[in-house]
């Protein structure tokens, strides 16, 4: 049946290479033609994952689609791997335009069906400014995924991403949130935490890939991320932030590689207190009167939570949402000994632990408001805050001149 059914299709609508190249050369001396390009940017990854028969019926059936939506419309049709290519004449470029979101529209359906997640990208253009060589330029970088955002300034050519199709791999969805940004060079911001303290400025995506981007970024960000393992994507066209790992940084030419992208639940600005790390390593006992006490050294302090590294045993299994008290040192300039002991009450709201060796322990606590305990908390942080400010200055006073010489 299958067989039969594939007998039936026309695809004569479809014209060659050479007869798209003879098109185009017309353009030349008539004005009023555009262009629009269809593109199944996922291509290469269907190929590789999808069944060959299940990809040539989708193929020849997403084809026929277009030729029913674009009847009437486009006058020439050439199809060549994952790239569609559509003309228009004697039709102004912003019914084109039209004509690309009405299409958007009306492949939902026939997307949704599908047993993969083929993503469809549109160009358009008007010939009207180009000669011939420059069109082909342009066809040949949409088709090669290197079109640029200065390539769509200078010969305006407006970029459609289909915002209506629901993909079920993040992977796919993180690629071609990246690629709009990239595209439309749109508002991005790298953020880290330096001893709990957020770093976060512009930055802007100069090279992308399927397995990573290339990223310019400003020169704090970058000290800080000599330090650190991964970086947090943010900006307002994400759904959700995204986590990468940083892969290779370089500080003299403020150029950073990312990979291995990844969603993350939350979004960091909502922390309502500001952490920080202690400048020394600062011990701690952790104390429930029924099941007895166990040490440990403090992570990070806020004024409402601390995060503590401690040995996993049953004692502390059992303290897990008990109510308890913290018992740790401060450093304290209003006190003649230069600190203060912080007794405060708290639970245990997060514990993370190696299954395997169950030694290594983490455990976040709520603190219980304290309004004499808070003021100091919120002195100490404060402070501890501008040393790690200083910090980072220093740090990058100390690599700029490395740098120079």
């Amino acid at each position: 049946m299958d067989n039969q059914n594939q007998e039936k299709k026309d695809f004569s609508f479809v014209q060659t290479r050479i007869n798209l190249l003879q098109e185009l050369k017309k353009s030349a001396t008539n004005k009023n033609m555009c262009i629009l390009t269809i593109g199944i940017e996922n291509y290469k990854k269907l190929r590789e994952n999808v069944d060959k028969y299940q990809a040539t019926i989708f193929l020849e059936d997403a084809l026929i689609l277009i030729d029913k939506i674009l009847f009437n419309k486009s006058f020439f049709a050439q199809y060549e791997s994952h790239l569609y290519v559509a003309i228009f004449k004697d039709i102004p470029f912003k019914e084109v335009q039209k004509i690309a979101y009405d299409f958007q529209l009306k492949i939902v359906d026939f997307i949704s069906q599908q047993k993969f997640n083929p993503f469809i990208e549109l160009f358009t253009f008007d010939l009207n400014k180009l000669d011939f060589k420059d069109t082909l330029t342009i066809l040949d970088k949409i088709s090669s995924n290197t079109l640029a955002k200065e390539d769509i300034d200078n010969q305006e050519i407006k970029y459609i991403q289909n915002k209506y199709i629901v993909h079920n791999d993040d992977d796919e969805i993180i690629y071609f949130l990246l690629k709009s940004i990239f595209i439309k060079e749109a508002e991005l911001k790298l953020v880290n935490f330096y001893k709990g303290l957020k770093v976060s400025t512009k930055a802007k995506i100069l090279k992308l890939d399927n397995d990573f981007i290339k990223v310019k970024f400003e020169y704090l960000q970058g000290i800080v991320m000599t330090e650190v393992d991964t970086t947090i994507l943010k900006s307002s066209s994400f759904t959700k932030d995204i986590e990468a790992d940083i892969k290779y940084v370089s500080l003299d030419k403020k150029i950073v590689i990312l990979e291995n992208f990844n969603f993350i639940d939350g979004d960091i600005d909502q922390r309502e207190y500001h952490r920080v790390t202690p400048a020394t390593k600062t011990p701690i006992r952790i104390y429930q009167k029924l099941l007895g006490s166990i040490s440990g050294e403090i992570i990070e302090l806020s004024v409402d939570a601390i995060s503590i590294k401690t040995t996993y045993t049953k004692i502390l299994s059992k303290m897990n949402n008990e109510d308890m008290q913290l018992s740790f040192i401060l450093p304290y300039d209003d006190n003649l000994e230069g600190f203060v002991k912080v007794q405060i009450r708290a639970t245990i709201f997060v514990m993370v632990y190696n299954y395997k060796t169950e030694k290594n322990c983490k455990i976040v606590c709520k603190i219980t408001p304290d309004t004499i305990i808070q003021p100091i908390l919120m002195e100490y942080i404060h402070k501890r805050q501008k040393e790690i400010i200083w910090e980072l200055q220093n740090m990058a006073k100390k690599s700029k001149y490395k740098i120079s010489s």
